[in-house]
Order: C-alpha cells, then structure tokens, then sequence
C-alpha cells in the first residue's frame, strides 16, 4: 500500500465520520406531547359546566379528593392506585366533539377532574381540574 492511498483513505474516514456526527446532531422535531389541545379543554369545560348547572345544587358533591390524594393526581405521576377503580370514560357524546388522543392514550373522569391517561401504565399525561366548576 502506498502512503498516499493510506491518507486518502484515512482522509475519506474522517470526512464521513464527520457527515455522520453532523447529521445525528441535527435536532429532529420533537415528538407531540400528549395533552388536551386548547379547543377540547374548552369543550370540556363547557359539557361540565353546562351539565352542573342542569343539576340541583344539593345533588352536587363538592368535597373532591383528600388533599394527600390530591397532590397524586397530577400530570407526569401514576395515577394513584386506590383511584384506579373510580376511573370512568367520558360520555360519549361529548367523546365525539372532542379530537382523537394520541395512540395509547384514552380520557377519563375522576371525581371532578378530567385526564389524559396513558393506558398501558396509567400515567396521566395531562389533567383539567375542576372541569366545569367557576
């Protein structure tokens, strides 16, 4: 071998070497954050609000969650087993108003509050506390 071809070998090496790190440090989109879009917390909002004030203010339970239980329920966090069986789906026809969630992911109610929770561990992605209440 020659020294000449050994140094355009080398050279060639060290070029793609530097394409190659050029390109993986590209920063590439970030992938979509699952969370409710401002259009559905608003119709959110607006399907419980409208729903608490067809309610008679006796039949309506204001206590929620004790505050240790509270802290739980926030976005970033496992939902808190002891809440696990109190999930329930949204009805379905405020379902059908709002844009489909991201793959994996479903809503639900809890308590007064709705989530946004990734179904195969319940992490809660996102969460509007109080839905409806002024």
């Amino acid at each position: 071998m020659s020294t000449n071809f050994v140094v355009r070998t080398l050279l060639l090496i060290a070029l793609l070497l530097v394409a190659t790190v050029a390109v993986m440090g590209q920063t590439a989109e970030k992938p979509a954050k699952a969370e409710f879009t401002s259009a559905d917390r608003e119709m959110i909002q607006s399907y419980y609000k409208h729903l608490l004030g067809t309610l008679a203010p006796a039949s309506l339970d204001r206590k929620g969650f004790p505050p240790e239980v509270e802290k739980g329920i926030a976005s970033g966090n496992k939902l808190p087993e002891q809440l696990e069986k109190q999930l329930q789906l949204l009805p379905k026809e405020l379902e059908e108003k709002l844009s489909l969630p991201m793959a994996g992911y479903l809503r639900y109610k809890l308590g007064n509050h709705v989530l946004l929770v990734r179904r195969s561990d319940l992490m809660i992605a996102d969460i509007i506390k109080n839905a409806g209440w002024k």
